[in-house]
């Protein structure tokens, strides 16, 4: 009924009401902007009312002459008074007078474009406008470098990747260079999205919140490097044990997405499984957390002036072309072992692989399985996945019980005990209802 009501009205009314309004709405933001800072300004609500509405007239003439006539003359009028401004306050912006051109072209896309973009247009303008603040304060907090090395993930994934050939490398070898580089910009993604996250979003962050972002890097090294600190005592064992734990619980999120995007099929049959294992992981380390060491010092989750600040350094930036090379060789060495094993070994040689690899890299190993041609099932690729996971737990379990002492490390072999318990009934589970 709505949707016929609007119907009644002609378009025309209707792209007239949006143009006001938005034209409107940005005048008045601006008024807003310079009432508070103070100073001369060429015009505010009403004068940007009648920008959007000179606009939407000159769009509606029968030939491009007027609309362009009139952009020019508007122009030449923002040009001399910012040029006038300049002079008497050489700290005078552009922001202001660009606005003014937006909105007096908008109306160009409300009439000629879907009505979405003109509403997602308008509502980008009025955000830029109020967050210049929160600008300024991101760019004070990134380093000089971190322009430099989102140019080269854009390089990496903009440039690279759509140049590199998509057929297989070899019918023995049934992966293309494509399929490697991409597996390598997405890892390399998620690892950016995590490394930012820790270094911006929670730069003073304590151990839980360290074990949780640096599950999505690296579940493995995060293990490693927690459980060496947690000798020195700077926060209670239950922390560092649960730190730890969370860390795997973000392993299996983070492989799962890696599925999602590889795979959706196999997603599909190992979904039960990922949540299961998930959810076994996130309460065995808060069960873990809840464990209170009277023993040690105590410390708040946040990282407060006790245990959890700053116990671990922020691991380096994973965009580099180097480890980029290291990933895509091992891709390529997993590959070669996988059709290796099953060529002359059958299914129990990719066995075997599975659960070699868990004691290595298994993004490599993995990212090959989602992608691959090996002719074998969903059910058994769930197995393979199984299986990795499981051995690489057995090898960060390995790494807590050696580098840990006392307390941490017995309560890191309880939350590795009812991971590993998890990851075999997981496996069981698969080999008797899923695996064909």
């Amino acid at each position: 009924m709505k949707y016929e009501l609007i119907q009644v009205f002609p378009k025309a009314f209707l792209e007239f009401i949006m143009v006001f309004c938005f034209s409107l709405l940005i005048g008045m933001e601006q008024r807003r902007h310079f009432e508070k800072k103070g100073g001369a300004i060429f015009g505010t609500d009403r004068t940007f009312a009648f920008i959007g509405i000179l606009g939407f007239v000159l769009c509606l003439m029968p030939s491009p002459f007027y609309f362009v006539s009139g952009l020019l003359a508007l122009t030449i009028l923002l040009g001399i008074f910012y040029f006038s401004k300049l002079e008497a306050d050489k700290g005078y912006g552009l922001t202001s007078i660009m606005m003014a051109l937006l909105v007096f072209c908008m109306p160009l896309v409300v009439i000629n474009q879907a009505h979405w973009m003109g509403l997602l247009l308008y509502v980008l303008f009025m955000l830029l406008a109020e967050m210049k603040q929160y600008f300024k304060t991101i760019s004070e907090k990134l380093d000089k470098d971190e322009f430099f090395v989102l140019g080269k993930f854009i390089v990496m994934s903009g440039l690279i990747l759509p140049a590199l050939p998509r057929e297989n490398i070899d019918a023995w070898l049934p992966v293309s260079p494509f399929k490697i580089w991409l597996a390598v910009v997405v890892i390399s993604g998620l690892s950016y999205v995590s490394y930012l996250l820790k270094k911006y979003l929670f730069p003073k962050s304590g151990l839980l919140i360290t074990g949780i972002l640096g599950g999505l890097y690296s579940s493995t090294a995060t293990t490693f490097v927690i459980a060496r600190k947690s000798n020195e005592n700077l926060a209670g064992a239950n922390q560092y044990a649960a730190a730890i734990i969370f860390a795997t619980a973000m392993m299996y999120l983070r492989i799962f997405v890696l599925v999602l995007i590889f795979n959706f099929s196999l997603s599909g049959i190992l979904w039960p499984y990922f949540l299961f294992l998930f959810f076994t992981a996130l309460l065995g380390a808060w069960w873990v957390y809840k464990k209170k060491d009277k023993a040690g010092p105590s410390s708040s989750v946040a990282g407060s002036s006790g245990g959890g600040k700053h116990v671990i350094s922020e691991h380096s930036n994973p965009l580099d072309f180097r480890i980029a090379l290291v990933f895509a060789l091992l891709y390529l060495l997993f590959a070669s072992l996988t059709q290796i094993s099953l060529r002359y070994f059958g299914l129990g040689g990719l066995t075997v692989l599975s659960f070699v690899v868990g004691f290595t890299d298994i993004d490599p190993f993995l990212m090959n399985l989602f992608q691959g041609s090996h002719n074998v099932s969903l059910g058994v690729l769930g197995v393979m996945v199984l299986h990795a996971m499981f051995s690489n737990n057995l090898l960060k379990m390995i790494y807590g019980m050696i580098l840990a002492k006392g307390a941490v490390r017995k309560l890191v072999g309880l939350g590795f005990a009812l991971i590993t318990g998890s990851g075999l009934i997981a496996i069981l589970w698969m080999y008797l209802f899923s695996r064909t």
